[in-house]
């Protein structure tokens, strides 16, 4: 007897403990329900409910013939059927045949580890999941959607009639995922082949590692179409955007763009790359020939150009037309908003820049270039016919004209270089900020005047007046015609010349050559600081002096202070008609003339040699250290002195004093009219000496020969070594002798007494 069971029904069977069995012929065990005709509950905690139900050890049957054999198992429905463990059957006919299978809905299966749910649903490998009425999923897939099929290992197919094959993904309604590791994402999308995607309604990824994405896309070969209705029909092709396409190793990005060459590229809305490498990018950018690039809305470019920019336009074969508005002709070249590069082989670059003919260049915002082989740089420049301007509204407006600077000026064959340079007339040249030339004309450095006709002026503040003016130096002026001022600060007149700092040809035909230089009329001066400052004078030498009338100084701090002066010599100074040629030499009266070395000549005087002194009127002095003191002394040799007037020295080391003469080495005349002619000759007052070495000592006494002696008054010595030794001796013959009153005639003759005579 058994305790708690329950059994209703004709044969009715409750077998064990808390068993319940209600319906005819049906049959439960321990803890086990079972409820219908013939239901059979046969396991602990089964429940079969339903006629010709059956379940197993904790399984539950539930509908008309359900069958849970498995332990812990559901069948639920008729004829519903979960074979082994954990195996669930939901739905009439629902077969969960293997472990751990679960289907759900009338006619579904399920095999191990399985999942089917819906009408006729078939999850038929294991790990297999699928969902929906006569969805098919096999081993590892997934299948979602009425007749969704999943046929291959790891394929996902969601989405009413959806197909996907091994490791493929198919989602949306009517998508195929045809093709190995292929994804169909969109109703009706289809990846045919190996790797393709397809994205969006009625995409289409025809080819291996196509991928198609946005509703009517096509993708072929190893392409990308991205995009509703994008086509990217050829190997490599890639379109993406709204109606893009592109063919073999294309790009097109942006609605409607078109990539339809080989290798080409559109990018923007409406794009165009109509053959072979082409790139158009931006709205409705054209590129309309092979090779053209076009980058910007409403861009267009032809062969082999290229085109940059809002509306920019490459129309010619090789152009370039880079910015806004830019037009660009054959092999030209325009950059900038609304540059124009019209001519061929032109360049046009900045805003509204305009290169007009053949080879024009216009390079700056409006700039200029009007002409064939015109070339303008800088903003607001213009040039004509083979002209070049280069600076901000530098203006080359002849032929051959050059202007480079801001605000400069060149006419026909001019150049004109510098901010504000001027060339204002044909083969005129203006170099350097502020510059002026005018015809034939050379103007360098910053505020150059060249204002006469063949004119130059090099210097900042050079002014070079008048016809031929030439003035080269900062501040140099050229003031008439003709005129030549080389050096800062220096000026010229009339067909004079100044070169040096400061230098100042004041005069017509003036020279003057030296720092600080100053020459008048016909002058010259040369040197720092010298000064021709008389007509027709002549200074040379640092700080030489010509003051009057044909005056001539030359040598540093030559002095020629009167008319006709001559000083040349540092140092030297003379003074009318006088000459002074010598370092410090001085000819310091009229018509003096003073040459050597510190030599000084006085009015009417000669100075010549080193030294040499002619202090008197009238006075010669010549020789080193020679000295003529006064009136009309004559000394000649080198320290010949002349002490007093009409005193003549001749010979080395001579003197001479009043009326007197002396000539020979060491000579001296040293009394009133004495005359000592010889090598060391002796002469006193009124006395002759002739010979070398002769001695006339007393007044008026005669000695003659070689070492001849006449001692005292009268005394006469004629003869090599004659001797006349006392008051009124006569000595006649080599080595004679006599005293006082005597008379010695002969060779050795002696009158040794006195009125003594020897002759023989």
């Amino acid at each position: 007897m058994t305790l708690n069971g329950i059994a209703v029904g004709n044969s009715a069977q409750a077998t064990d403990d808390n068993a319940t069995a209600i319906g005819a012929l049906s049959s439960a065990t321990t803890n086990a329900v079972a409820a219908g005709v013939s239901a059979s509950a046969t396991g602990a905690s089964a429940v079969a409910v339903g006629d010709d139900s059956v379940a197993t050890t904790q399984s539950i049957a539930t509908g008309a013939s359900a069958r849970a054999n498995g332990a812990t198992t559901v069948a639920v429905g008729y004829d519903a059927n979960a074979v082994t463990l954990n195996g669930i059957a939901v739905g009439n006919s629902a077969q969960a045949t293997d472990e751990n299978a679960t289907a759900i809905g009338a006619l579904s299966s399920a095999t191990t580890n399985a999942v089917a749910a819906g009408v006729s649903a078939s999850a038929t490998g294991a790990s297999a999941v699928a969902i929906g009425d006569d969805s098919v999923a096999t081993t590892e897939a997934v299948a979602v959607g009425i007749s969704a099929t999943a046929t291959g290992a790891s394929a996902v197919a969601v989405g009413d009639d959806s197909v996907a094959t091994t490791q493929s993904i198919a989602t949306g309604a009517s998508a195929r995922a045809n093709g190995a590791t292929t994804v169909a994402v969109g109703y009706d999308a289809n990846a045919v082949t190996l790797n393709g995607i397809a994205v969006g309604n009625s995409a289409q990824a025809t080819d291996e590692n196509a991928t198609a994405i946005g509703a009517l896309s096509s993708a072929t070969t190893n392409a990308v179409a991205a995009g509703v209705s994008a086509t990217a029909t050829g190997a490599q092709a890639v379109a993406v955007g709204d109606d893009s396409v592109a063919t073999t190793q294309s790009i097109a990005t942006g609605a409607s763009a078109r990539a339809n060459g080989a290798t080409t590229v559109a990018v923007g809305y409406d794009a165009n790359a109509v053959t072979l490498n082409g790139i158009a990018v931006g709205n409705s950018a054209q590129a309309t020939d092979e090779n053209a690039t076009a980058i910007g809305a409403l861009s267009s470019a032809t062969t082999n150009a290229v085109a940059a920019g809002v509306s920019a336009s490459a129309t010619g074969a090789s152009a370039v037309a880079v910015g806004d508005d830019s037009v660009a002709t054959t092999q030209s070249i325009a950059t900038g908003a609304s540059a124009r590069a019209n001519g061929a082989t032109t360049v046009a670059v900045g805003y509204d820049a305009n290169a007009v003919t053949l080879n024009g260049i216009a390079v700056g915002n409006s700039a200029q270039a009007t002409d064939e082989n015109a070339t303008a740089i800088g903003a607001l420049s213009s040039a004509t016919t083979n002209a070049v301007a280069a600076g901000v509204s530098a203006q080359a407006t002849g032929t051959s004209a050059v202007a480079i600077g801001d605000d400069t000026r060149a006419t026909d064959n001019a150049v004109a270089v510098g901010i504000s340079a001027n060339a204002t007339a044909a083969q005129a040249v203006a170099v350097g900020d502020d510059s002026v030339a005018t015809t034939q004309s050379i103007a360098t450095g910053a505020s150059a005047r060249a204002n006469g006709a063949t004119t130059v002026a090099v210097g900042y503040d050079a002014n070079a007046v008048t016809l031929n003016g030439i003035a080269v130096g900062n501040s140099a002026q050229a003031t008439d015609e003709n005129a030549t001022a080389i050096g800062a600060l220096s000026s010229a007149t009339t067909n004079a010349v100044a070169a040096g700092v400061s230098a100042r040809a004041l005069g017509a035909s003036a020279v003057a050559i030296g720092d600080d230089s100053v020459a008048t009329t016909q002058s010259i001066a040369t040197g720092a600081s010298a000064r021709a400052n008389g007509a027709t004078t002549v200074a040379v030498g640092y700080d030489a002096n010509a003051v009057t009338l044909n005056g001539i100084a030359v040598g540093n701090s030559a002095q020629a202070t009167d008319d006709n002066a001559t000083a040349i010599g540092a140092l030297s100074s003379a003074t009318t008609n006088a000459v002074a040629a010598g370092v410090s030499a001085r000819a310091l009266g009229a018509s003096a003339v003073a040459i050597g070395d510190d030599s000084v000549a006085t009015t009417q005087s000669i100075a010549t040699g080193a030294s040499a002194r002619a202090n008197g009127a009238t006075t010669v002095a010549v020789g080193y250290d020679a000295n003529a003191v006064t009136l009309n002394g004559i000394a000649v040799g080198n320290s010949a002195q002349a002490t007093d007037e009409n005193a003549t020295a001749i010979g080395a080391l001579s003197s001479a004093t009043t009326n007197a003469v002396a000539a020979g080495v060491s000579a001296s005349a040293t009394g009133a009219s004495a005359v000592a002619v010889g090598d060391d000759s002796v002469a006193t007052t009124q006395s002759i000496a002739t010979g070398a070495s002769a001695r006339a000592n007393g007044a008026t006494t005669v000695a003659v020969g070689y070492d001849a002696n006449a001692v005292t008054l009268n005394g006469i010595a004629v003869g090599n070594s004659a001797q006349a030794t006392d008051e009124n001796a006569t000595a006649i013959g080599a080595l004679s002798s006599a005293t006082t009153n005597a008379v010695a005639a002969g060779v050795s003759a002696s009158a040794t007494g006195a009125s003594a005579v020897a002759i023989g």
